[in-house]
């Protein structure tokens, strides 16, 4: 097993069906088989408490209608959990995360789709709830709403997000371009999921091996 001089924590991001978490599983196996200790997880969930709030979200019948408050305040509910019992033991520990969601998904889906609270608040609600953890890098991953949702939903069963308008996802990946308009160039990368996956998986791999090196 590769050591590493400091832990690293990198976040995919994008809409559902946009490829994110299948990269994120073929990253953790090449990034295991060159001899690094890796950890895959995502948001919400990566603990028992985080996952069944994640139920609880996005459960298509719920027992009462979960107003938007709530869902914002859930989400970053299982942040807090996850990042502290999980992420940050594990960045301490020297080890690579690799995340599916975080602050940009919430950023997108409830500040700039629904509107729920405005950005100063949100982003001073997320630091808590992070304990301040930023990733060392994020791969965004962009597709068409349409096809996305397609993706998406051939895969698995449809929760109550993936029944919202088209208008509301539409939205959620304005809010995704928005979020990474403002985040300085070399903390991201979009990922054009029009390509080939081969080349993307290779694209990511690459960029991870170079935001590790440039540490040492």
């Amino acid at each position: 097993m590769k050591k590493l001089s400091k832990g690293f924590f990198f976040v995919f991001e994008g809409i559902d069906g946009s490829g994110k978490t299948t990269h994120l599983k073929y990253a953790k196996m090449a990034l295991e088989r060159e001899g690094f200790p890796v950890l895959a997880t995502r948001e919400p969930g990566g603990t028992v408490v985080a996952e069944k709030i994640r139920s609880l979200i996005l459960e298509d019948t719920p027992v009462e209608k979960l107003c938007q408050e709530a869902e914002l305040l859930l989400f970053l509910a299982a942040r807090a959990q996850h990042v502290k019992n999980v992420v940050l033991p594990s960045v301490r520990s020297k080890n690579i995360v690799l995340c599916d969601r975080f602050l940009a998904s919430t950023f997108a889906y409830q500040v700039y789709a629904q509107k729920v609270v405005n950005e100063a608040m949100f982003f001073l609600m997320n630091s808590l709830a992070s304990y301040d953890l930023k990733p060392d890098f994020t791969f965004f991953f962009d597709v068409e709403v349409k096809e996305g949702l397609r993706r998406a939903t051939k895969k698995r069963e449809i929760n109550r997000i993936d029944k919202k308008s088209i208008e509301f996802h539409q939205a959620v990946k304005k809010g995704f371009e928005g979020f990474f308009s403002k985040m300085p160039e070399d903390s991201w990368e979009k990922i054009n999921t029009k390509n080939k996956f081969e080349k993307n998986k290779d694209k990511v791999i690459k960029r991870i091996l170079e935001v590790i090196t440039a540490s040492r």
